[in-house]
Formats: C-alpha cells, structure tokens, sequence
C-alpha cells in the first residue's frame, strides 16, 4: 500500500501480510475428509445417502445409486423427493424411518439420522433392501388366510398343527369342545391338553402324518380348560405349502364326547352275531325272503328282528338303518360285500 504527503506525492509503501495457511490447511483437510468419505461410500454395500438441511444429496454410496436407478453424478444435489420414489417428509428428525420403493420393484428401508457440525447440519439415510422380507410376510399372511377359509368350513373341531404338535390356527368347535379362548391356546402343544396315558401315543401319531405319509386316525383323551375327560376320534394329515412357510398338520376331530356317555352308547349298539349277518345282506339290498331264507327265519321273526335292530339304533326305515350301521362303525366301508367291521374274511 503507497504512503502520500500532503502533496499526494508518494514518499513510500506499507505492506500488509496475512497468513492464510490455517485457512488453505482447512480446505486441503476438509476436501482430503470429502475423499475419504466418498471412498467410504463406494466400498458400503448398503444404499447410503449423505444430506445437507435442505434434504439435497451431498454424496451416495454406490449401492443407493443402483437402488434408485441413478447415476451418481445425477444425484448430487437433487433433493431426495426428486430421486426415489414414494419420498418420505420435505423434513426429517433424527432416528425417522420410512419405506421407498426403488428399482425393479424392490422396497427398502431407511432410517434418518441427523448430525450438526461447527454450526452446519447434515443427515445421512442408511437403507437396507426389505423385499424378501415383505415377500415372506405375505407369503405368511396368504397362508393363513387359506387355512382360516378351509378351517371355518369344518363342522368339526379341527386345527393346525405345527413343530411339537403346536396350536398354530384352530376354528371355533375346537375352542368350544376345549372351553377356552384363543389366546389361551394359540401357540400351545396339543399334548399339554392330552391326558398323560395317550399322550406317546399322540407323539406318535403326531410324528407319522409330519412325515407326510397316509392320513393317521387314533383315539385319545383330551382334557378340557376344567380338568374334565373328553374322549375323541381323530384323524391327521400333512399339509404340504409352499416354501416360505414349514408342512402343518391337520388334526380333524371326528367324534367327540364324555367317555363314560361314550363307552355306554357303543355297549347299547353292540349286537347279535344273527343281527350283523342280517345288516350285512341288508346292506347288499336284499329283500326280506332272501334274508329270512339265508339264516333259515321265517318272515314274523326276521319282522321282530328288523324292528328291534331299527329302535336299538333309532332308524326309521331300513335305508337308515344300514346308513346308521355304517356311521356307528358297525359297517365296515372298506370292504364289498358289506361286513361288520370286527369279522375277518
């Protein structure tokens, strides 16, 4: 700077140094932490965008720009709104997460996270790819829902079994006959309401039909939410789905009741080695003669017989009656021609 006299006549100069090292060191350090960062950036396999308060993307990892199908060049400074879609809030604090759907359908997730340095702020959304995850959630949801549709259409207490013989969905004859509500035994192993003499038989019946063989029958005692006995007949199939979710089984009770009541009714339907021989022409569709001719009866006593057989199973024509046989179990509807389910060939 030139020194003038009161003449404006130049007697000298003054010079003035001021020494911007530490702020040239400043820039060199915070574009070497810029590098370091990018470098960072491109090795992260997650899609990771850095923000300024303005929501605008300062840089990306390599994995967000393939995400949202952009290239990084593009990106820079472009608000985010702009570059994904299904944008979150013009505004984000610290710890918000929301949901974006990037390329090729996939869905992610970010979480927002907010930093203040030296007075300046800036966030940073880490992503991760959830599309499996959803995928497998509904593959779940469908599931169920079919096994909610085939269950309400059962008249019978049924339910799904899963690993353990665990409760996993049940329809409202099963609550009922147990006494109980859902979430009592939502998640509970059958064999925690079997009466401990039929329980290893349960297991086993339990084990065979998850090996996805031939349907399983049995019986057992189920105890019920107060202590009582109930007698059932059962049956258990494998539920084969898809891989998303692990093989049920389908317990379907058919027959259910007291066992005393029960033990009772089958000694009250017990019969005559003669009244099994008539069911069994009976139910071949013979007419009486044939059947009084085959056991050597006249017509009045084969009469006498058919109607105590009709009020001993509480049958009003010999259509029901032979139905009855059949449901009662004393029919065996395996085999033709017809015969009672305890003879041999």
């Amino acid at each position: 700077m030139p020194i003038a006299n009161r003449d404006n006549v130049a007697t000298g100069i003054v010079g003035i140094a001021v020494d911007l090292s530490g702020e040239g060191a400043e820039r060199r350090r915070r574009r070497e932490s810029e590098m370091v960062l990018s470098e960072i950036l491109k090795e992260i396999d997650q899609p990771v965008s850095l923000l300024d308060n303005q929501m605008r993307i300062l840089m990306t990892s390599s994995a967000f720009c393939e995400a949202a199908a952009i290239g990084s060049e593009d990106a820079l400074l472009r608000k985010l709104d702009e570059v994904i879609a299904s944008p979150p809030a013009p505004r984000l604090t610290s710890g918000e997460e929301y949901t974006w759907e990037g390329a090729a359908g996939h869905l992610f997730k970010s979480r927002h996270l907010t930093y203040i340095n030296e007075g300046s702020q800036f966030g940073i959304s880490i992503s991760e790819d959830i599309s499996r995850e959803e995928s497998l959630l509904a593959a779940v949801k469908a599931a169920r829902k079919v096994k909610d549709t085939i269950l309400e259409g059962l008249t019978e207490p049924a339910a799904f079994l899963g690993d353990d013989a665990r409760i996993e969905q049940m329809n409202k004859a099963f609550l009922s006959m147990l006494g109980v509500a859902k979430e009592t035994v939502a998640g509970d192993s059958l064999t925690h309401w079997v009466s401990p003499g039929f329980k290893d038989r349960l297991i086993q019946a339990y084990a065979e039909a998850s090996a996805g063989g031939e349907m399983i029958s049995g019986e057992s005692i189920l105890r019920n939410s107060t202590g009582a006995a109930i007698l059932v007949k059962f049956e258990l199939r494998a539920v084969t789905e898809n891989t998303a979710t692990p093989r049920l089984v389908l317990l379907q009770v058919t027959d259910w009741g007291d066992p005393a009541e029960r033990v009772e009714s089958r000694r009250h339907h017990e019969i005559s080695d003669v009244d099994g021989v008539i069911l069994e022409i009976l139910a071949v569709g013979e007419g009486n003669a044939r059947i009084a001719q085959s056991l050597c009866l006249s017509r009045q006593g084969l009469d006498y017989r058919l109607k105590a057989l009709r009020r001993q199973m509480d049958a009003a024509s010999r259509g029901a009656l032979v139905g009855r046989a059949y449901a009662l179990g004393i029919l065996d509807p395996s085999t033709w021609p017809p015969r009672l389910s305890h003879r041999t060939p």
